[in-house]
C-alpha cells in the first residue's frame, strides 16, 4: 500500500491501454480448451508452468484504470448540473455511449 501512495499514478498512463488490449485478449484466450485451464470446475485460469493466472482480476484492474483515465481527459457535456437541459446532450453522449459500450464488452468477457 506504501508503493501506491508513494507512487506517482501519471507514470502508469502509458501503460492503461496496452494492459486493456492484453487483459481483453486473455480472456478470449481463456475460452479456447487447450489454453484455458479448468480448475474447481470453472474454466478460468491461464496455467504459465508451476503458476495459475487468472486474467479476470487483470481485465477488472485495467478497465477500472481505463475508465478513470478516460474520465478525466474528456469533458463530458451534461455531468455538469448547472447546464441547462438543451446542452446535456451532444457530445458527451457519444463519449459515455463508447465507455459504456466497452464496460459492457469486457464484463461480458468476464461472465463467459
Amino acid at each position: 500500500m506504501l508503493v501506491a501512495v508513494r507512487t506517482d499514478y501519471r507514470k502508469l498512463e502509458p501503460f492503461i491501454v496496452p494492459t486493456l488490449i492484453v487483459a481483453a485478449a486473455l480472456l478470449v484466450l481463456v475460452l479456447i480448451p487447450p489454453i484455458g485451464q479448468s480448475i474447481n470446475g470453472t474454466r478460468r485460469w491461464i496455467r504459465l508452468g508451476p503458476v495459475s493466472f487468472q486474467p479476470a482480476e487483470l481485465a477488472k484492474l485495467a478497465l477500472v484504470f481505463y475508465l478513470a483515465a478516460a474520465m478525466s481527459y474528456v469533458r463530458f457535456v451534461g455531468l455538469d448540473s448547472t447546464d441547462p437541459p438543451s446542452r446535456r446532450t451532444g457530445e458527451g453522449s457519444r463519449g459515455r455511449t463508447y465507455l459504456t459500450a466497452l464496460a459492457l464488452f469486457v464484463c461480458a468477457l468476464l461472465s463467459k
